[in-house]
């Protein structure tokens, strides 16, 4: 027991010896809406506030993180009509630097989703959905970025019941595993 508490003594002191500020900004659940939205007669959100806010605190600190933790697609008139492609170009423009999936972002198709993916200049990542015929991540398990000399890992997981709102066509083609 003793030299359990040395070591962890001697681990935070070797860590607080490191000293690294940053930020990870996120957003979730956007459905396509890159547009300000009326609330109390008064205009809100959109991609080109969050866009302005994100450049601001950029400009602080350029070591800031911003990520989407899903559903993307699947819910505004303009993205659905060109099946999420207007998101897409979005979060580029904006800087995104990870995204993981949603459950709402299967909705155009498997297809869709990994042609999109491979376009967009962010990182997918999804550690437990998996190739049903390979078992092999159908996305990109994870990323280590180098901040401010720190490596810092970043994963991407999808809730394992989400396979449940997916077409017939998806499921034959991807499992979720259990993340734990």
């Amino acid at each position: 027991m003793k030299k359990i508490v040395i070591f962890i003594f001697v681990f935070l002191l070797i860590i607080t010896s490191f000293s690294a500020e940053f930020s990870i900004f996120f957003t979730n659940d956007t459905h396509g809406r890159v547009l300000a939205a009326k609330d109390r007669n008064e205009m809100k959100g959109g991609a080109a506030y969050l866009s302005s806010l994100y450049k601001k605190l950029k400009e602080k600190n350029k070591d800031n993180i911003l990520v989407d933790a899903g559903d993307i697609f699947d819910g505004a008139y303009i993205n659905d009509n060109f099946k999420g492609e207007p998101q897409i170009k979005v979060m580029n423009a904006m800087g995104y630097d990870i995204y993981v999936p949603g459950n709402h972002d299967f909705s155009f198709g498997l297809d869709v989703l990994k042609d999109y993916t491979e376009k967009a200049s962010f990182q997918t990542l999804c550690t437990n959905l998996v190739d049903n015929s390979t078992y092999s991540s159908y996305f990109k398990p994870y990323i280590i970025k180098d901040i401010l000399g720190l490596k810092v890992g970043f994963i991407g997981l999808i809730l394992e019941k989400t396979k449940n709102t997916f077409d017939y066509k998806i499921k034959k083609k991807i499992d979720i595993l259990d993340p734990l």
